[in-house]
């Protein structure tokens, strides 16, 4: 069937300015060259202080941590692995 397959790169644009989504990049990638563990909720706790007085209702789940991670093709774990877009 057509219908079934979705397409890539269709659905809610992110509600922040890109900006704010390449900082929180950034210091996802500084934080992967630890050796600490427990980094995914370090990342969502920064991701929260950016958005303090952009944002009232932005809450960092598990699920915009998945989506964060696939939007920017970025995997705390390998640190060889490089985001889709790389913040300047």
């Amino acid at each position: 069937m057509q219908g079934d397959k979705k397409k890539l790169g269709v659905g809610r644009k992110i509600s922040y300015d890109k900006n704010t989504e390449e900082n929180i990049l950034s210091f996802a990638m500084k934080l992967r060259e630890t050796e600490d563990g427990m980094k995914i909720p370090i990342v969502k706790n920064k991701a929260v202080e950016f958005m303090a007085g952009r944002l009232n209702n932005f809450k960092a789940s598990d699920g915009w941590y998945k989506k964060f991670s696939i939007r920017n093709m970025f995997n705390l774990n390998n640190k060889y692995q490089l985001p889709k877009y790389m913040p300047e």
